[in-house]
């Protein structure tokens, strides 16, 4: 069981991290866009 809840927090902060840089790429991307137009 405890293994099991560890493999949770891993796999949640994977995800929170994936978001993260999502969110980063898009936050770039805007700024790119409006340097660009």
């Amino acid at each position: 069981m405890l293994t099991f809840n560890i493999n949770l927090i891993i796999v949640k902060k994977i995800n929170n991290f994936v978001r993260y840089k999502r969110i980063c790429r898009n936050l770039i991307l805007d700024m790119v866009k409006d340097v660009i137009i």
